[in-house]
């Protein structure tokens, strides 16, 4: 279902580029699906039957900084993450977020004076909660990704709305 419905958790917004910098992002996104699960993500990556962790995939962009020792030692020390950089020149590789970014810049930043370093994530913020709630989805039964994804997992019947005799 994550392809269907997907769920915007984090866009933090700084100056520069150092590793530091990036790794406030998947923290951020860590929290913010820990507060929507209401438990820690970790608890939430065990297969049930075996307990055994399946660890979530996070998937960067291949910059420096995330090539570097700072992210590598951070996803290490997290055994339900394993990290996954896309190829180098390959931005295609990186297209959920390329198609995420877009509104965010053509429908919130480039329409706006921005006087400020600040504004900028308060943009990210309300096109967040636009994204996450307004905005309609192609999740099943056009769902908004919070309900699509804390609803019952059990699959439920859905017989067709009409049938063909034969």
């Amino acid at each position: 279902m994550g392809y269907a419905a997907k769920m915007a958790l984090a866009c933090p917004v700084a100056a520069a580029q150092t590793a530091t910098d990036l790794l406030d992002a998947p923290q951020a996104a860590i929290g913010a699906a820990e507060a929507l699960l209401g438990r820690p993500l970790a608890a939430d990556c065990g297969d049930p039957v075996t307990g055994e962790i399946v660890p979530l995939a996070a998937v960067t962009d291949n910059g420096p900084a995330m090539k570097s020792v700072a992210a590598a030692r951070w996803f290490a020390a997290r055994a339900h993450l394993t990290h996954a950089r896309t190829r180098r020149r390959s931005p295609h590789t990186n297209g959920a977020v390329e198609r995420w970014t877009e509104p965010l810049k053509y429908e919130h930043l480039y329409r706006e004076d921005i006087p400020s370093g600040v504004e900028p994530a308060d943009h990210a913020a309300d096109f967040i909660d636009e994204h996450n709630h307004i905005r309609p989805h192609e999740a099943p039964h056009r769902k908004r990704p919070p309900d699509a994804h804390l609803d019952d997992p059990t699959p439920k019947h859905n017989p067709p709305e009409t049938e063909q005799n034969s």
